[in-house]
């Protein structure tokens, strides 16, 4: 049986996971997000160049 301790800390070291997890999930949708607008502004430019 683990003291109240160990259990503490694995506790706390599996929410920090959590934590970071989420974390690096939002800045991913970010960047995706981000490069969906640089594309779409390359491909506005690119249109209004050829007209």
């Amino acid at each position: 049986m683990p003291t109240m301790n160990e259990s503490l800390v694995r506790e706390r070291s599996k929410l920090k996971d959590d934590i970071i997890q989420a974390v690096r999930q939002e800045f991913e949708n970010k960047r995706i997000h981000i490069e969906g607008e640089k594309c779409k502004a390359k491909n506005s430019q690119g249109q209004s160049m050829q007209t």
